[in-house]
């Protein structure tokens, strides 16, 4: 029973490794179903000029941290390091942050959407202290 099951996924494996590049390359000559395009353009490279600014990421961090806004001073800096565009008026964004509470720098990862003219964090890859 065992030589069977690893004989069928052994054979299955065989046939789709052979058959998927032909099959990709039928569909794509005929344009129906752009394989490609689904796989390599889900996340690109955005404009910098669709990006948060500084400022914009500096309030959006503040509120989604629920810090204070009176303790942001003029000595807190942000950085938007370099975005992707994961959905409409949705980026991945790679920050740099210089918080005056803070020793060193700190780099963060945030999901930012553009939300009412209003930039908002909705998930931060690197927690703050």
């Amino acid at each position: 029973m065992r030589f069977g099951f690893f004989t069928g996924g052994l054979i299955g494996f065989v046939v789709g490794a052979i058959s998927a590049p032909i099959i990709y390359e039928q569909v794509n000559v005929n344009g129906n179903f752009p394989l490609k395009d689904i796989i390599y353009g889900a996340i690109q490279p955005s404009d910098r000029t669709k990006w948060p600014n500084a400022d914009d990421t500096l309030n959006a961090l503040f509120e989604y941290q629920k810090w204070e806004v009176a303790a942001q001073s003029t000595a807190n800096k942000a950085s938007v390091d370099d975005c992707v565009t994961l959905q409409n008026n949705t980026f991945g964004c790679d920050i740099t942050l210089k918080l005056a509470w803070l020793e060193k720098q700190t780099q963060i990862s945030a999901t930012f959407q553009l939300i009412e003219d209003k930039w908002k964090i909705i998930n931060i890859q690197k927690n703050l202290p």
